[in-house]
């Protein structure tokens, strides 16, 4: 794939700096693109943006620290029988507390990522539909882990050279959540705020804004920032990252690595050193002995990193995202409905989830 416009060095330094840290200052940045009034800078990221090079920034959030029952994320990979595509993705919907469901472009699957308390009823769920003939096949895999991100290099390579070598950090990255007792009571302002500052924006006046828009809620400036320091003192938003894309959405590959290794620490190393200086975006979480990561690179990449990464590995496989058509492709916060304020617990409706699907299949007169 040729890129026949590329964007400026001044915007790579910008994309660079706040690749490593959303907090850049201002004064650094116009110390590094040696602009003079910070509206130029601030010109330039509004221009990144629009481009679709740049989302956030957002926060991080340590899910073992919010109530008294761990939250998993749970990853379904659903290979399904082509007759039945469209009441899988509808049963997959129906389970809902899912936060992505994305469609494979690689074969005919979908890949779903959930949040939930008990990763048993989700196996369980999917399992029904396999039962039904619905998937020829399907695998679930559970996380208690941190994602953890690593934002492209725009003054790297889109693909390695021939002689590549993973960069061995030799310290592991840090993908463990704290397993901290909860050491606050969490209010339904305090949901409100973790469902925006993970997901859609950590500006507070959007957070109200937005609330009354879509919900009818009026919320007042003053609480949200009361419960935006509670969060973030309590040590509940860990890092702030901007999510930064190598090449505008449109223009990117998306795709999934599923990778083993022989050791533990050396597979780790290996995948969280791969794209050091390169200009790709990868995002990973440790699943049991598996790897799951997220790319989105240079179309040519998809193609090539197995072979790249292969020799170092046990097993790995490539799941390719769609990202047309659109209403496949689904994003959604975690549902805060599922918190109950008062045992300060999560509870998610497993039996209404079931009688959902149950209901999806007889409208088809199954």
């Amino acid at each position: 794939m040729f890129i026949n416009k590329d964007i400026g060095n001044i915007d790579k330094i910008i994309l660079n700096k706040l690749g490593k840290n959303a907090d850049t200052p201002i004064t650094d940045l116009l110390t590094s693109t040696q602009y003079r009034r910070k509206s130029s800078v601030y010109n330039r990221i509004r221009y990144l943006r629009s481009e679709k090079y740049l989302f956030g920034p957002y926060f991080d959030i340590n899910y073992n620290a919010i109530g008294t029952n761990k939250l998993y994320s749970v990853f379904v990979f659903a290979h399904y029988d082509p007759l039945y595509r469209a009441p899988v993705l509808e049963a997959l919907k129906e389970i809902n507390c899912w936060t992505m469901i994305y469609p494979v472009r690689t074969a005919d699957a979908y890949l779903g990522i959930y949040r939930c308390n008990n990763w048993n009823y989700i196996a369980t769920l999917i399992g029904l539909m396999d039962r039904w003939g619905w998937l020829k096949e399907y695998s679930v895999h559970k996380s208690e882990h941190r994602w953890v991100l690593t934002n492209p290099d725009f003054f790297g390579r889109f693909i390695p050279p021939p002689d590549y070598q993973v960069t061995r950090k030799g310290e592991l990255p840090h993908f463990q959540y704290e397993d901290v007792e909860p050491c606050i009571e969490y209010t339904e302002i305090d949901l409100t705020v973790l469902k925006y500052v993970s997901r859609k924006t950590c500006r507070l006046t959007e957070m109200r804004d937005l609330e009354y828009r879509y919900h009818g809620v009026q919320l007042k400036y003053h609480d949200l920032k009361r419960s935006f320091d509670k969060l973030r003192d309590s040590n509940v938003l860990l890092e702030k990252n901007f999510i930064i894309l190598p090449l505008p959405l449109d223009m990117s590959s998306l795709f999934f690595l599923i990778t083993q290794g022989k050791n533990f620490g050396s597979h780790l190393d290996t995948i969280a050193g791969f794209g050091e200086g390169l200009r790709l975006h990868k995002t990973l979480i440790v699943v049991g002995k598996e790897i799951i990561s997220y790319f989105l690179a240079h179309p040519l990449l998809e193609g090539k990193i197995l072979g790249i990464i292969e020799n170092n590995l046990d097993s790995a496989k490539l799941y390719g995202i769609k990202t047309y058509p659109s209403h496949e492709l689904s994003m959604q916060s975690l549902n805060d409905n599922y918190f109950d304020v008062e045992s300060q617990r999560w509870v998610f409706p497993y039996s209404e989830f079931k009688e959902g699907l149950k209901e999806i299949k007889e409208k088809r007169g199954e």
